[in-house]
């Protein structure tokens, strides 16, 4: 059996482990819930299966109450951390076992993929770790899967969301999941007058100061409204994203088939009858 053949068949062999293996390992890593350089120390105190399970619309609950309940498992289920140190500790890289093409893109463009945030907003979840942009990639997700349309929101330094609140009438929320508040106006109403938000971090308990630059960054010239994840961020990362997935199943098949078409085809000849040699044939010629 040729030689190259083989190397390709132990190497899809252990492309298919991996990805098999990552089938059982999550990305969160429960050390994050005991993390010192988190926002406050009960900045994460839902698990991955608690916030998806929060995140479910409950029958008959109203738009307003499933916003403002999902606002705050969103803000407890995913902790504010994008540290350095947690490249590798909270898989801010894209681990190896997750899907090793993203892996080996971290090395290849690291100003794209060393510290990374998953389009997949349940990759986002799973990991449990990331700053205002990936809460409110999140919220916007969730809200959409559960039938509430959304959209996502750039400031100046910060990032959060709006949640429609009633379709007739036009009425959004801007939600803001990783600061746990939600502000009962819609961007329109806050960029005419910034301190229609304060009242709303205030009561969070948020101190006057910083309260006051949180608005600040609602007055910024700049602010951009996302319809969803597609417009926000770079589109190309999506597609990366999408066809990599397709294709941590696929290379190794692809490597493998080599050996498994030639395996089949000597046993396909091993098998086939042949004719005996010498054998006297009937002379059909004689009369």
């Amino acid at each position: 059996m040729n030689k190259l053949k083989i190397i390709a068949l132990l190497l899809g062999l252990i492309l298919l482990g991996i990805n098999v293996a990552g089938l059982f390992i999550s990305m969160r890593n429960p050390a994050i819930y005991h993390e010192a350089k988190v926002r406050d120390k009960d900045d994460i105190t839902l698990t991955e299966a608690e916030l998806l399970q929060a995140g479910e619309r409950r029958q008959g609950e109203s738009t307003e109450a499933y916003i403002l309940r999902l606002n705050d498992a969103v803000n407890k289920g995913i902790a504010h951390y994008w540290e350095d140190e947690g490249i590798a500790k909270y898989n801010l890289r894209v681990p190896v076992y997750e899907n090793y093409l993203l892996y080996l893109a971290s090395y290849i463009r690291p100003r794209d993929y060393r510290k990374y945030e998953f389009y997949n907003h349940y990759k986002n979840i799973e990991r449990g770790v990331g700053i205002c942009s990936l809460h409110a990639l999140v919220m916007a997700g969730m809200l959409k899967d559960h039938g509430v349309d959304s959209r996502i929101v750039l400031l100046t330094d910060h990032v959060v969301a709006m949640a429609e609140v009633d379709k007739e009438h036009n009425r959004w929320w801007v939600v803001d999941p990783d600061l746990a508040v939600v502000v009962k106006h819609d961007m329109r109403e806050i960029e005419a007058n910034t301190d229609l938000v304060k009242p709303f971090y205030l009561e969070k308990g948020y101190a006057p100061d910083y309260v006051d630059f949180v608005a600040g960054l609602y007055g910024s010239e700049g602010n951009r409204v996302f319809r969803d994840v597609n417009e926000y961020l770079p589109w190309k990362l999506g597609v990366v994203e999408y066809l990599s997935y397709i294709m941590i199943w696929v290379l190794p098949v692809m490597l493998m088939a080599p050996f498994a078409l030639s395996y089949l085809s000597n046993r396909y000849r091993r098998r086939k009858p042949v004719p005996a040699h010498g054998t006297l044939q009937p002379d059909f010629a004689k009369g």
